[in-house]
């Protein structure tokens, strides 16, 4: 990724920034400066790690959000969706319960991320990695992290493609009859993985139609839950096999 032209999904709001220098202290690419009080963020160094907003005390770095109204432009639309996302919820909410809710919300097909480990195991690798040991591409965040603070380590980065696009192929094959009006919808807390998504020209821009985060779905779910209390039993994922190995890779 490091020949495109990167859109970066973390701002600072200038009215709440205090220039207190905490996110500058933590940025491990040296990509913010404060400037006239205000923090800056330099865009050749950014990468989208999401460190500056997690320290940032004043709340004033935000992370890009998508709409959910984006599902209506779709006839069809399958939700990729890591086992994290589950566990956010009180034990006492049955998981039938929130597949219901994502159902309601507008979702036709729902398929876990971590499928992708178990079609991997399946498939015959060529190992054509020479350069050892390997560091796993999953997070966007490291791979730029290592293109400008440790290039000559570019060469180590995995070149399998992770388990979440490996899903979305898998979705697309599955779904072929009604490809032509599906949109795969891909959920993540990571501001990277949106960053990536919407970078023109990366795999994950190719592979899904939007990109929903973890708060904003998990907001309107449990909107959802607390107007209907009902159980709702017989609700399961579109493809619904998938084995503990997978879940614990997540």
């Amino acid at each position: 990724m490091n020949t495109l032209q990167i859109h970066h999904t973390l701002t600072v709001i200038s009215q709440q920034c205090k220039g207190c220098t905490h996110c500058m202290k933590r940025c491990p690419t040296g990509a913010i400066r404060i400037h006239g009080g205000k923090a800056n963020i330099d865009a050749k160094l950014c990468i989208d790690c999401g460190q500056c907003m997690a320290v940032c005390s004043n709340k004033a770095i935000k992370v890009e959000q998508d709409s959910l109204t984006q599902l209506t432009q779709y006839t069809y639309t399958a939700a990729v969706i890591p086992a994290s996302f589950f566990v956010q919820f009180a034990e006492h909410i049955p998981l039938t319960n929130i597949l219901w809710a994502l159902y309601e919300i507008g979702f036709t097909h729902l398929y876990l991320a971590e499928t992708g480990v178990d079609i991997l195991s399946e498939l015959p690798i060529e190992d054509r990695q020479t350069k050892l040991p390997v560091i796993s591409n999953f997070c966007p965040a490291v791979q730029r992290l290592i293109q400008i603070k440790f290039p000559l380590l570019v060469g180590n980065l995995s070149i399998i493609r992770p388990p979440a696009q490996i899903t979305a192929i898998f979705v697309k094959l599955e779904l072929h009859d009604i490809e032509d009006q599906l949109g795969i919808f891909y959920v993540t807390p990571c501001a990277a993985k949106l960053s990536q998504f919407k970078t023109e020209g990366s795999e994950e821009h190719t592979l899904f139609a939007g990109i929903i985060n973890f708060d904003t779905l998990y907001n309107r779910v449990c909107t959802l839950l607390a107007k209907n209390t009902e159980q709702h039993p017989g609700y399961a994922f579109s493809f619904n096999s998938y084995t503990q190995k997978a879940l614990l890779w997540s």
